[in-house]
């Protein structure tokens, strides 16, 4: 794969590019050996891994039940493609998934709200879960009913007390909705209430508030309005709102208004409330540098 002569380097985690291979969409703005044109997905697990590469260890990413996923390859067991909800591109692998070519009907379309709920063989608390699903789950009703359980067109029920319209959000403080993830382990890559890293909490908690959020910490630098700072007058737990975010470098938490911070961290391997002075003084001089602070759209 090259580009045209000129060209401003394409960020591979959010365009569809290989050596080998490009979507089809890029024709003309990248020269590939072939083009692809995506097939709509979602993820039937509770939650699945994205990779950087087919058989790689480490993950970049998670997506979520019910969650869309454009394939553009399908080889030896991987699918090779990019998430719909942020555009990240990666490799999952195929038994997590299942071709769905068009949206699901809306009037048929939940989100789970509750930070993490349960899919039951029958509409009882008393029934065994067959599922857990975290927050940003979606699902697809098979009928709509007025009663405390909802059935759901692939199977089981899950309490309708832990769902939300998608156009509906009730909740839309992001502070608020972090705080439901104190106590949830570090797992790098993660974005679930089994496991989620720093960037993955801020990303689901400003979805679940209706605020559009990019998956990575540069990204996210890059995605809301800049705040004018005096690095000593942070460090000294003044000249952050509530609900801004600070970034470090590879790094990014939540202000709370009071000189503490919410973050998911490896210090801890959880997420965690703390005072900002206390993050700063176990880093480096280069890892403790605050890099800026942002203020998502309507916090």
């Amino acid at each position: 794969m090259t580009l045209p002569s000129g060209a401003p380097a394409l960020d591979a985690r959010l365009f569809p590019i290989r050596d080998d291979l490009a979507a089809d969409w890029l024709a003309g703005q990248v020269d590939a050996p072939r083009y692809a044109t995506a097939r709509r997905h979602t993820v039937t697990a509770a939650r699945t891994p994205l990779h950087p590469a087919p058989d790689a260890g480490r993950w970049v990413s998670e997506l979520l039940y019910g969650e869309a996923f454009h394939v553009y390859e399908a080889k030896d067991g991987w699918c090779w493609g990019q998430a719909e909800h942020d555009g990240y591109v990666g490799y999952i692998r195929n038994q997590a998934l299942q071709e769905a070519p068009m949206p699901p009907d809306p009037a048929r379309t939940w989100a789970v709200a509750a930070p993490a709920s349960h899919v039951y063989a029958e509409p009882s608390e008393k029934a065994p879960p067959l599922m857990t699903l975290s927050r940003g789950a979606w699902l697809t009703a098979a009928r709509d009913v007025e009663e405390p359980f909802l059935p759901l067109a692939d199977g089981g029920y899950v309490p309708r007390a832990h769902l939300r319209r998608p156009d509906d959000y009730p909740q839309r403080d992001h502070v608020a909705l972090a705080r439901d993830f104190l106590g949830v382990p570090y797992v790098w890559g993660g974005r679930s209430h089994a496991g989620i890293d720093c960037s993955g909490l801020v990303q689901i908690a400003l979805q679940a508030a209706g605020r559009m959020c990019p998956r990575d910490t540069d990204m996210i630098a890059n995605a809301f309005m800049p705040v004018p700072f005096a690095e000593e007058e942070i460090r000294s737990g003044r000249g952050c709102e509530y609900g801004d975010l600070i970034l470090l470098p590879g790094h990014v938490m939540i202000a709370l208004g009071d000189g503490r911070v919410l973050h998911a961290n490896a210090h801890h391997m959880a997420v965690t409330i703390e005072p900002l002075r206390h993050v700063l003084a176990r880093l480096d001089e280069r890892q403790g540098r605050i890099l800026a602070i942002r203020r998502p759209a309507g916090a």
